[in-house]
């Protein structure tokens, strides 16, 4: 038997080799979203000989994304069915054959063969279907879920579901489900009792809650349940969801609230958003809530002591969104630091009821902003925080003097290079410990807002900020305001 001493004629190394060939590229204006399908060096490699081939054609084929590879011919695709494992489809399926080895299906219309491709795939592992507020399924698109039977992530988008035991029956006949996410769905009028969903640890609720009112009982099926997500929309029975979570979700370390809109957010009554929040962190289970990211009026003196009792001891990351600028605001970030010995991230950003961040008032004086998180006392993360992000904590310096609006800061693409080298000093004394700008800034088009001058308040802050951790072994990106540091690989990590 012949030796092989050329790795370029083992299968598995070439393979191996074939996974590093740039396939799916991100787009320049929205990589984390949207990628192009680049298949000509991936290609040209199958041409090689028949081991090349057998050995990259299956990386070639794994995924087909309808946009992506809108000029991909069909006459292409169906000699390599068998290879496909994940598809995202939205136009007609236009070959008499479907695929039937696919581990995802991502479906956007019911007009793309969707039964046959769910019987086909009964095995799958992951479905996300999209119905785009279709109201009279197809009957066979029902029983097509109810065949599947080995789901772990489940995503239904604008499902109309003709009744609670429809879901029921999809959920019943997929034991091992992980991961659940109901998106603008209808139909689930009533309290149902539900099979019990053993393995489901991540539920995300974003619905119309008066259309769906009996979703609120839904977690009293999850009795494994870590993470729980919701949109807290008009109607939202957040006392409801606080009680069935504490009495059945014991394991749950992770809550999301999503947005907080309402009609008239300017009319909503403190003490009501504040009796909202202190009821939440009510619902983790024993052990502390370890993530935290929600949307909230204001992070009051008595959420934030709350927090810090319940669950300070175990908080790894908190992500709150205050959509009115006040001094209990900074204030009680500057407790969460003193008083959480796991952070590993905190973003705090101030933003409207739609998501736009917000400037500091005007007649909040920095200086009292800035005292907060400057007294002398220890921040106790040092040894685990790795980011903090800070904003609408000094004034808008897009403001006209004397303004006493709240203005929305512009995003803020690119400045002049010019802008930097009147941070210069700044620069050189954080360069000392191997921290720099995260991206290199372009020259701002005209029209686009210009920093002449870093405004005071901003550099007081950031150094606030950079004298506490810019030593710290664990710390990698510090953003205040608009200005973003990222920390550079020592030389000593780059020779590893």
């Amino acid at each position: 038997m012949s030796i092989i001493t050329n790795p370029l004629e083992l299968q598995e190394i070439i393979s191996r080799v074939g996974w590093f060939i740039p396939l799916w590229v991100p787009r320049p204006r929205n990589p984390n979203v949207d990628l192009n399908f680049t298949p000509a060096r991936l290609a040209a490699c199958t041409q090689v000989n028949h081991l090349w081939r057998t050995s990259l054609t299956p990386i070639l084929w794994r995924v087909y994304d309808w946009y992506s590879c809108a000029r991909v011919p069909w006459t292409s695709l169906a000699p390599n069915l068998h290879h496909l494992r994940y598809v995202h489809l939205s136009l007609p399926w236009e070959l008499d054959m479907v695929p039937t080895r696919l581990k995802a299906l991502c479906l956007y219309s019911e007009g793309v063969q969707a039964s046959t491709l769910l019987r086909a795939n009964s095995h799958i592992a992951e479905l996300t279907w999209n119905s785009g507020y279709c109201k009279d399924h197809n009957p066979s698109i029902q029983s097509a879920l109810e065949a599947l039977s080995r789901l772990q992530v489940c995503h239904f988008h604008y499902y109309h579901f003709k009744a609670p035991k429809n879901l029921d029956r999809i959920l019943l006949h997929n034991p091992d489900l992980q991961r659940l996410t109901l998106f603008h769905v209808e139909g689930i009028s009533e309290d149902y009792p539900y099979g019990s969903l053993e393995n489901l640890t991540l539920l995300r609720l974003q619905v119309d809650w008066l259309q769906n009112p009996g979703l609120a009982n839904l977690v009293r099926f999850c009795p494994r349940l870590e993470t729980f997500e919701y949109e807290a929309a008009v109607a939202c029975p957040t006392f409801v969801l606080v009680q069935n979570l504490w009495e059945c979700c014991p394991g749950l370390h992770t809550l999301r609230r999503l947005d907080y809109r309402l009609h008239d957010p300017g009319h909503l009554q403190e003490d009501v958003a504040e009796l909202e929040v202190l009821a939440l962190l009510q619902a983790a289970g024993p052990g502390g809530l370890k993530v935290l990211e929600m949307a909230l009026l204001t992070l009051t003196d008595r959420i934030c002591l709350d927090l810090l009792e319940r669950h300070g001891q175990a908080l790894e990351k908190v992500e709150l969104r205050p959509q009115r600028v006040n001094a209990a605001n900074v204030r009680n970030v500057a407790r969460l630091l003193r008083s959480c010995p796991r952070l590993v991230s905190l973003s705090v950003q101030h933003v409207t009821p739609h998501g736009v961040p917000l400037g500091g008032l005007p007649g909040f004086p920095p200086r009292e902003s800035l005292h907060f998180l400057d007294v002398d006392e220890t921040w106790c993360c040092e040894n685990t925080l790795e980011s903090i992000l800070l904003r609408g904590f000094t004034p808008d310096y897009t403001m006209e003097e004397g303004s006493t609006e709240v203005r929305v800061i512009p995003r803020i693409e690119g400045v002049p290079f010019w802008h930097w080298d009147k941070d210069k000093e700044f620069l050189e004394r954080i360069a000392g410990h191997d921290w720099a700008y995260n991206v290199v800034p372009v020259a701002a088009e005209d029209g686009d807002v210009r920093l002449d001058n870093i405004p005071q308040d901003l550099r007081d802050l950031r150094r606030i900020v950079f004298d506490r951790v810019a030593r710290w072994p664990q710390m990698r990106r510090v953003v205040v305001e608009n200005l973003e540091h990222v920390k550079m690989p020592s030389n000593r990590e780059r020779s590893l």
